[in-house]
């Protein structure tokens, strides 16, 4: 099996857009990432997540009704982790940016 450094692209095509998205392939393919260890770590990281993901959805038919309530809360309450997590990332990257051009 070839680590997450030698793959020439992303993860294969059978993932769903949902679990894989397009924006996923330039992480792939960025040298800076994909030959260090913290990038490859990220991506290995990444690739835990997008597989949980397609478990989750397949496990979504054993929530029996009585509980579905619950599991939404806690679908949500770490989608609200996700989405701090991304916005995070974006202010960083909005940051870096400004300081780029002021120099």
């Amino acid at each position: 099996m070839r680590s997450v450094s030698e793959r020439a692209e992303p993860p294969g095509e059978t993932e769903t857009v949902r679990t894989r998205p397009r924006a996923a392939v330039s992480l792939y393919r960025d040298p800076s990432i994909r030959f260090t260890d913290r990038g490859r770590a990220l991506l290995r990281w990444i690739d835990g997540r997008s597989g949980e993901l397609a478990v989750g959805q397949g496990l979504l038919a054993s929530v029996p009704p009585h509980c579905m309530q619950a599991a939404a809360e806690v679908a949500r309450h770490y989608a609200r982790e996700w989405e701090r997590l991304a916005d995070t990332l974006q202010r960083t990257e909005r940051l870096n940016s400004n300081l780029r051009e002021a120099r």
